[in-house]
């Protein structure tokens, strides 16, 4: 699934986090979790290993 079919997919769904303390896409971390999911990542720490790599 490329990011563009991704973000289309989630495009509906509203961001609350506080707009002041957002430093990454509500749709990139939606596609970085999902990505760490399905390769096997387990826990917040490795998903954001996973994104580094």
């Amino acid at each position: 699934m490329s990011i563009d079919v991704f973000a289309e997919h989630f495009s509906n769904v509203t961001d609350p986090r506080q707009s002041a303390k957002v430093i990454y896409p509500l749709h990139d971390v939606l596609f970085l979790s999902n990505q760490g999911v399905i390769t096997g990542y387990e826990g917040w720490d490795n998903i954001e290993d996973f994104g580094h790599a």
